[in-house]
């Protein structure tokens, strides 16, 4: 199957985030975000549900302010 691309916005800092971590990773912003979107894709439906409710998103809430 071939792969298809995926555009999304993100604010500055989040990419500046997700460069720094690829970086430290040795891999490219693009590896990077492919195995993240693997991972929260793989996870199952109960694992979701709890990790929604464990969630902390004060600190999404920091990148936006």
């Amino acid at each position: 199957m071939k792969n298809l691309s995926l555009s999304i916005r993100v604010s500055p800092e989040l990419r500046e985030k997700a460069v720094e971590i690829s970086a430290g990773r040795g891999q490219k912003l693009t590896e990077f975000i492919r195995q993240a979107i693997e991972m929260s894709c793989t996870t199952t439906h109960d694992n979701v549900t709890q990790s929604a409710e464990q969630t902390d998103y004060s600190v999404v809430q920091d990148l936006t302010a």
